[in-house]
């Protein structure tokens, strides 16, 4: 198998608002993209 072209491992983003409540947007992600590949990323509020 191929190197991918984009490599991601174990990825997260986590949002804090002012009262200190955290909610996790992405938790821990890992994404291969190879040649050739179609990718999509969509959520509710239209990303």
């Amino acid at each position: 198998m191929s190197t991918p072209l984009v490599k991601v491992d174990r990825v997260g983003k986590i949002f804090h608002d002012s009262n200190q409540h955290t909610t996790d947007a992405i938790k821990e992600i890992t994404l291969d993209i190879n040649e050739g590949d179609f990718l999509t990323v969509f959520g509710p509020n239209g990303s």
